[in-house]
């Protein structure tokens, strides 16, 4: 008399190599994605479990396979969140947002800036980054291809709350006009101003200048400024009350004009603090910046 043979080992197979398929797949980014791919191996479990009359070792060994793959896919997509958008462990985020202008034309550049490739990805997000790293919220405003800019971050920061843009469309009166665009949606008592042009500002250095800003309160300073070898740097830190100064003056101002308005109307004046990071001074204005060893000359600080 012929054995019959079990289906069980040939219903487990399929199982196993579905499992394999969904949870080795990149890291789960959409919790629509996730419900959909666990309800198919939901549905694939109970359609091996149909095939025999009671849960057998079979079932088991699926049931501990899917445990042990969906713990996987989660942790994957743990440490793919905390790589993205928290670089150190135990990272803890300054209580500052910080604000990127990147709206301009980029004529200087002569191809736009923020997606030029910068050490292997854009300019932008180099710059993005560093600020994501110290700063709690980063708001980029955007302009000139602004829905190009709004997709790459879209894209690169999904789900995050982290990262923001506001749309400045009168970028092309300059930066100033995209800097009063972004103040209005602060949400901290103090905040920085850097440029998207600036792809080496390190996240220790927004840290630093943050560690003076109960001095800076107890001095009548409502503006600290890193300075490096006796040249104004950047990041910029500013108390909130700053923002009333920057909206008081016209689209074609300066931050220059900034501090001098705020010191007349407020007497509080700006703090400078020594740096020793070049990277506060590195900006990227031509193909030529993209290659240089050294740090190039600053630009205009009466341009920002």
């Amino acid at each position: 008399m012929a054995r019959e043979i079990s289906p069980a080992p040939m219903y487990t197979t399929s199982l196993i190599l579905g499992l394999m398929f969904l949870c080795s797949k990149s890291p789960i980014e959409e919790p629509i994605i996730t419900a959909i791919q666990l309800t198919i191996v939901a549905i694939m479990v109970a359609i091996v479990a149909i095939q025999f009359d009671c849960v057998n070792r079979y079932v088991i060994i699926t049931v501990r396979m899917l445990v042990k793959s969906v713990h996987s896919a989660y942790m994957k997509n743990q440490r793919h969140q905390d790589c993205h958008h928290s670089p150190h462990s135990g990272f803890s985020p300054l209580p500052f947002d910080c604000l990127i202008p990147s709206a301009g034309l980029s004529r200087r550049m002569g191809s736009w800036k923020p997606l030029v490739e910068y050490r292997g990805r854009p300019l932008i997000m180099s710059a993005v980054e560093h600020a994501l790293s110290a700063c709690a919220r980063v708001l980029v405003v955007t302009g000139h291809r602004g829905g190009e800019l709004e997709q790459l971050l879209r894209q690169s920061y999904r789900g995050s709350e982290r990262v923001h843009w506001v749309r400045n469309r009168y970028f092309e009166r300059g930066m100033f006009s995209s800097i009063q665009a972004g103040v209005s949606q602060i949400h901290s008592n103090w905040f920085f101003v850097a440029l998207g042009d600036m792809p080496e500002i390190p996240p220790d250095l927004y840290a630093y200048l943050a560690g003076h800003t109960t001095a800076a309160e107890r001095g009548l300073y409502d503006i600290i400024r890193p300075v490096y070898q006796g040249r104004p740097a950047h990041p910029v830190l500013l108390r909130s009350t700053v923002a009333q100064s920057i909206q008081g003056l016209p689209a074609d101002g300066t931050m220059q004009k900034v501090f001098e308005f705020h010191r007349q109307k407020t007497g509080r004046g700006v703090l400078e603090i020594e740096t020793d990071k070049p990277g506060s001074l590195y900006d990227i204005d031509t193909n030529t910046d993209l290659t240089a060893r050294d740090v190039p000359a600053v630009s205009d600080i009466s341009e920002i």
